[in-house]
């Protein structure tokens, strides 16, 4: 699945409970944290490999897997569970790794992967290595590369945007990169990640649709099957013939977290055999040469094992529930509600995740940087088609828009009643809106910014604070309106803001890896704690868009930090 703009699904919002505590893999290692006169404990754990996208093994039994979200692939060794990460946007490469979605193992021993933002296909090393633009210009305008696969030593890429109703196509990519890519294939809607069968047919999910299609990419016409799916379907796989001479197909239910088992001769809606049961959200599928099928989850992460036998899916490394938290905001009862990129959450103090919208699947949403509660409603920042705050009733499900005009709304907080304050990392502002039947057209406070990297607000005085992680500043301003004045600089990579009790902020400092204290009158400044890994780069090379660690203070003598790089929820309690 890519992140290429969307519409609504019309997939119901249902909230999803996890109710389980992921144990500490291995492969994660606890943060060594200094905090004088605090205990930390991790309030969610450390996820290894957060929002997971395509899937693909190698011989030796490696599964390597995309991240687009991290502008990552990282290879996973079944056998012994460590992870390396052998491509993301630090290579020092002609063509850097951004927005991997999909990728394969070719003949020649390769790795291709679909890079979504760039439009391209790229090859590269089973070790990394240099890499290969193949295929540019994989687009009809508005939608972007997604699956990949050979069919012998031919490729092909299925394109497509969010957006039910829309279509896309199969192309033809040169694997040598010398013949430009061209579509073979029309009209498929919201095609997905397909795969080929020994009869030469691709069979191709159609998202929103619910359907597969199936074309062939010789002569361009396509068929479908009979079979139908309740929710939106991702990823389709065909079981090799020396495993199931029928060859079956694999298939990915996003909505509900199924996976089927689907005759190639399907004639009727319900002709399918539910093998897996997960959480929505599932992406991709890989089967190992012994029938062993792997399914990665974009909202989740992590990689599942399926269990035929008990429809289980089995995790891999077990993580933590979380992907990308960039945003927290307390709820008043020791919880929070956190933007998590991919979802929103609600955080139980307890430590319990509770899922209450996913990116793709509920309605409306893309990318959900932030969300803040305010009685039974969720504010909650949403960019990627169109920049907006969307209102979700929690006892209704229902969904509105309250506000647009926003290029890449990233935090929301509760402003003066009936306000919220959005800062938008696009305009480089922050700026207010009305949520009290007002004008709903956004107003600017602060102007300005190269990256707006957190956002507070003290009602007790009136006064705005931001971060801009580029300059290493931060700013403060009256929510009413008035000249900025600068409160700290110096900073190393300030992300989240926090007003304490005594009116002092903590700011996470995520180039140093630490929270420290401000005094915004003086601008006398302490360490409060260190020793985090909190920098992580977003998912695109926009100058603006900086994936962000969040701070906040649910009550006095607690302090709460989430963290992006590694998808954990520290809290430091006063000794």
């Amino acid at each position: 699945m890519c992140v290429m703009g969307m519409v609504g699904s019309g997939v119901p919002a249902a909230a999803e409970s996890i109710t389980e505590m992921a144990v500490r893999s291995p492969t994660i290692m606890r943060q060594s944290v200094s905090a004088p006169g605090y205990q930390d404990q991790q309030v969610v754990e450390p996820n290894s490999l957060p929002a997971t996208n395509g899937l693909a093994l190698d011989a030796q039994g490696r599964l390597f897997v995309a991240q687009a979200f991290f502008n990552r692939v990282t290879r996973v060794d079944l056998a012994s569970r460590q992870l390396t990460r052998i491509a993301d946007d630090t290579d020092p490469t002609t063509d850097q790794t951004h927005t991997p979605d999909d990728l394969t193992i070719g003949p020649d021993g390769n790795l291709y992967f679909t890079s979504v933002f760039t439009k391209s296909v790229v090859r590269m090393p089973l070790d990394g290595g240099n890499h290969t633009t193949v295929g540019t210009a994989i687009t009809d305008g508005a939608t972007g590369p997604n699956g990949i696969a050979f069919r012998g030593d031919r490729l092909y890429v299925s394109d497509l945007q969010f957006a039910p109703g829309s279509t896309g196509s199969l192309w033809a990519v040169d694997p040598a990169g010398v013949v430009p890519a061209i579509p073979v294939v029309r009209g498929l809607e919201v095609p997905e990640g397909f795969a080929f069968a020994s009869d030469g047919l691709a069979y191709v999910p159609e998202m929103y649709a619910r359907r597969i299609a199936v074309a062939n990419v010789d002569t361009g016409q396509v068929t479908r099957l009979g079979v139908s799916f309740d929710t939106p379907v991702t990823a389709v796989k065909v079981v090799p013939p020396q495993i199931d001479p029928a060859e079956p197909l694999i298939v990915l239910e996003a909505g509900s977290g199924k996976v089927w088992k689907v005759s190639r001769s399907a004639t009727a809606p319900s002709d399918k055999t539910l093998i897996g049961q997960g959480e929505p959200g599932l992406d991709n599928v890989v089967i190992a040469g012994d029938g062993t099928m792997y399914v990665s989850n974009f909202v989740r992460g992590d990689v599942r094992r399926v269990d035929v036998s008990t429809r289980e899916l089995v995790p891999v490394l077990r993580a933590g529930p979380l992907s990308a938290p960039v945003s927290l905001n307390s709820t008043g009862d020791g919880g929070f509600v956190a933007g998590d990129m991919v979802s929103v959450v609600s955080i139980h103090s307890n430590g319990q995740v509770e899922r209450l919208s996913r990116f793709a699947l509920d309605s409306v949403q893309t990318i959900t940087p932030s969300a803040v509660r305010i009685g039974q409603d969720v504010y909650l920042t949403d960019w990627l088609t169109t920049g907006k705050i969307t209102r979700l009733n929690l006892d209704t499900g229902s969904r509105a828009t309250v506000a647009q005009g926003f290029v890449a709304p990233w935090h929301v907080r509760q402003g003066p009643i009936g306000m919220l304050l959005v800062a938008d990392q696009g305009l480089g502002s922050v700026l207010s809106v009305r949520i009290d039947g007002g004008s709903s057209v956004p107003v600017p406070i602060m102007e300005g910014f190269r990256s707006v990297g957190g956002l507070a607000f003290d009602a007790s005085k009136g006064v705005v604070y931001a971060s801009d992680s580029d300059s290493g500043t931060v700013l403060s301003a009256p929510v009413s309106g008035g000249a900025p004045t600068i409160v700290a600089t110096g900073l190393a990579i300030p992300e989240g803001v926090a007003v304490d009790q005594d009116g002092s902020l903590l700011v996470a400092e995520a180039g140093a890896g630490r929270i420290t204290r401000i005094n915004p009158t003086s601008g006398a400044r302490s360490t409060v704690a260190s020793g985090f890994q909190m920098n992580v780069r977003g998912i695109t090379t926009l100058p603006f868009l900086n994936y962000t660690a969040d701070v906040a203070i649910p009550v006095p003598g607690t302090i709460v930090l989430s963290n992006p790089a590694d998808g954990s929820v520290t809290k430091l309690v006063a000794r």
